[in-house]
């Protein structure tokens, strides 16, 4: 079962630091990649809808610092996904 509370992480899968320290961790369970500042106390969703498939993995792209690439186990597929939007720019499958 999910959460909407930032601070309570479910199955927190895939982790990634840009070049301001932020943190970003990507939950399976609550379906969303969530950015921590340095110091924070609470983070922000950067990627979560209420049809985000279930998180695995995060990678955060070298080309653009408002991307990150996600991978999904439950549908094996990568998303290329722009932080904030409703859906991802690209989406890898076999």
């Amino acid at each position: 079962v999910g959460s909407t509370a930032l601070t309570n992480l479910r199955a927190p899968l895939g982790m990634d630091l840009d070049n301001d320290l932020n943190l970003y961790i990507a939950e399976r369970n609550n379906k969303r990649v969530v950015r921590w500042a340095p110091n924070a106390t609470s983070g922000s969703i950067v990627i979560g809808t209420g049809s985000t498939p279930a998180f695995y993995g995060l990678l955060l792209s070298l080309y653009n610092t408002n991307q990150a690439y996600v991978s999904s186990e439950d549908d094996d597929a990568v998303y290329l996904w722009t932080f904030n939007a409703s859906s991802p720019a690209v989406t890898l499958t076999q």
